[in-house]
């Protein structure tokens, strides 16, 4: 790059080791030194200023620093460490500078954007539902993988959002480079086992050499018109093919997923407050309009969608921010109340009866909230229940239940509340049914004792005509289900959660009586349940077995719940649409083996099964793992549509039968979890 003539300005969080690096490359008149920590986006913007006040164009902006498989921590401004500092930090850093980058764009160069990627994005596909890893068990090498996928959807969108106006992005992985990202790790031993010792060395670079595709998306003509691809190895790169190899070259399939871009797109502009700074500064400088918005701002001329996409943005980050913007004019009142009221929290009892009464004075916005979420601690109700004209069984306590009743539009409810309420919030379903648009309920009562809290008070959830999504968190149900008299017509339940329950199977036959077509169950419970089961069958056929009611339309089955035996094989043929299936043990499936009979060596699979999963490891039963072994070999007779089989590694690894089984099929892909992700 020095010796294309260009100016440099590198960067370095310390000063010291980045100026020992440099060596004679380092001088005053090209090549400038700057000062950048990317775990801080206030280091951000003081280089951002800090550069601005040494250069007035900008051509080229190269965003390659980063961090690798790091345990779980995070940034100073609370971000997970490598989504902060691989991608939000270097997203704020563009945003910032893309003003110069627009104005230094000429014919004869046009801005470029390079942002360094990683294979690792193939095994990391983005989850949006908690991107800051606060919902979920930390895995490094996926919070690495979904970091580099962003850079790779970054640049596709930096690339349809301006490239027209003379700007293009290009995300690159350099390749397996020697560099201090490239410490020992359990991943990196398993990529050596796995791809072998010489062939990993043989596809390491130098720094120099892994720079190459880097500077050739920076400054080579070959590249015009080809904006927002992904590069490797000095070329545009291709889809990855099926059953590839850790360091094999290739996209993933969903590199260019459009829908994700833009949806990261909202998602950084949220997470950097860039739409609170610009509502703010048009707030500043509205001049009241006779139409009711300002001649001055800048928001008035973007459609509604977006406008609602935008105020719902900013009011993740701040509802007092979005309640200063609905009050600038009628529009955006009429706008921001809705999304202000869409999605509404109580954390207290208090809260929610307050609402509850202005709700009496605005019947309208109850029509408006979409969702609603309840979550008291136990902590708070003492001093309601202490009222000298409350109880549990009281008015007052009742009118929790009527204030939700009364939201005409409600689609998701989520409640989660101590089991003195539960009665009460019975009422609900056990009632009329107001509740005309619900479509996803989340139930869960808390107890001190962490007892199992009675699905019998709350039953009638099942009979819900609209409900599609149910999801119940520890919740106990004996062999009683529907009385004669009250059981229900069809429903439209679709998926079913049971997480940690006790529920007999017997039961759960009864309730599965009346879905038109559910499509997803998931059962899941602890490996040492807390307290000891009581009306669970302690048989994975039994579960089997109460899910025949929904067997014309069943396409995804989880059971992960460890202590359940398989002492008899699986017979899953008359699930005639299963496309998923996901058990802990290769017995639960097969069958414990026994040494009194024969052995049969197939079991009853879904016709239709594409993805088998098995959460804990093989080899603890070879008698079953001979059994696998054999399905996999007679795919054309068993399960001819089967597409994915994945499987733990496990101390030991997975067995080698079973390996070389799937290797000799040409349509199965084996995804074994804890294996190494990938190779930069």
């Amino acid at each position: 790059m020095k010796a294309s003539g260009i100016t440099l300005f590198v960067t370095a969080r310390n000063l010291e080791k980045a100026t020992n690096a440099l060596g004679d490359i380092l001088d005053n008149d090209q090549v400038h030194l700057l000062q950048l920590d990317l775990a801080s986006l206030d280091s951000v913007r003081s280089f951002v200023e800090q550069f601005k006040s040494k250069s007035k164009s900008l051509n080229i902006l190269i965003e390659n620093a980063g961090i690798r498989h790091v345990p779980k921590g995070k940034t100073e401004d609370d971000f997970e460490l490598h989504w902060g500092t691989n991608h939000l930090a270097h997203f704020l850093l563009f945003e910032l500078l893309k003003p110069m980058l627009l104005e230094s764009s000429t014919t004869k160069f046009q801005s470029r954007v390079v942002l360094v990627s990683s294979t690792a994005h193939r095994n990391a596909p983005m989850d949006f539902s908690d991107l800051n890893w606060e919902k979920r068990r930390y895995a490094p090498s996926i919070a690495y993988g979904q970091s580099k996928l962003a850079n790779v959807y970054t640049a596709s969108e930096i690339e349809r959002r301006y490239g027209s106006q003379g700007l293009h992005a290009w995300s690159v992985h350099p390749g397996g480079i020697r560099t201090g990202l490239q410490k020992p790790s359990f991943h990196d031993a398993l990529t050596v086992l796995k791809c072998g010792i010489m062939t990993t060395l043989k596809s390491m670079m130098s720094p120099e050499q892994g720079a190459s595709t880097t500077v050739w998306a920076a400054i080579s003509r070959d590249l015009e018109g080809q904006g927002g691809k992904y590069l490797e190895r000095n070329r545009i790169s291709q889809q990855v093919e099926k059953g590839f190899g850790l360091i094999d070259p290739g996209h993933a399939e969903w590199a260019y997923e459009e829908e994700s871009a833009k949806r990261l797109a909202i998602n950084q502009y949220a997470r950097h407050r860039l739409f609170k700074s610009v509502l703010f500064r048009t707030r500043q400088r509205m001049i009241p309009a006779s139409n009711g918005r300002s001649g001055d701002d800048k928001l008035a001329a973007l459609p509604d969608e977006l406008l609602v996409r935008i105020f719902e943005a900013v009011g993740q980050q701040s509802k007092h921010d979005l309640c200063g913007v609905s009050r600038l004019n009628h529009h955006y009142h009429a706008l921001a109340d809705a999304v202000l009221y869409k999605t509404v929290h109580f954390l207290t009892p208090e809260l929610h009866l307050l609402f509850g009464e202005s709700l009496k004075r605005r019947p309208r916005r109850g029509s408006a909230i979409h969702g609603i979420k309840l979550t008291y601690p136990a902590s708070e109700l003492p001093s309601l229940l202490s009222d000298a004209h409350l109880h549990p069984s009281s008015r007052r306590i009742d009118t929790v239940s009527q204030t939700i009743s009364t939201m005409s539009n409600l689609e998701v409810l989520d409640i989660e509340v101590p089991d003195v309420l539960l009665h009460g919030m019975g009422h609900i379903f056990n009632g009329p049914f107001d509740l005309a648009c619900l479509k996803e309920c989340t139930l869960f009562y808390s107890n001190d004792n962490g007892e199992y809290w009675d699905l019998q008070e709350n039953i009638h959830v099942f009979a819900h005509p609209t409900l599609e999504v149910l999801i119940i968190k520890r919740a106990k149900l004996d062999d009683k289900g529907f009385d004669l008299i009250e059981r229900p017509h069809e429903t439209a339940l679709s998926v079913l959660h049971l997480v940690e329950c006790d529920i007999n199977d017997d039961a759960l036959s009864d309730l599965l009586m009346f879905p038109r077509a559910l499509k997803e169950f998931v059962m899941t419970q602890t490996e040492q349940p807390t307290p000891e089961l009581e009306d669970s069958s302690d048989n994975i056929r039994d579960y089997i077995m109460a899910l025949s009611p929904a067997n014309h339309s069943l396409e995804s089955i989880t059971i992960d719940f460890p202590t359940l035996l398989g002492l008899r094989a699986l017979s899953l043929r008359d699930f005639a649409v299963l496309k998923t299936f996901r058990i802990n043990w290769d017995y639960q499936l097969f069958g414990m083996s026994s040494k009194k009979k024969p052995r049969m060596h197939s079991v009853g699979l879904p016709p239709q099964l594409e993805v088998l999963e098995f959460f804990n490891e093989l080899g603890t039963d070879e008698e079953v793992t001979d059994l696998l072994v054999y399905m996999i070999q007679g795919l054309h007779i068993s399960a001819r549509n089967l597409k994915r089989l994945i499987l733990v590694a496990g101390e030991d690894g997975v067995p080698k039968d079973v390996i070389e089984a799937c290797k000799a099929q040409a349509q199965l892909e084996l995804n074994i979890i804890g294996e190494m992700d990938g190779v930069d």
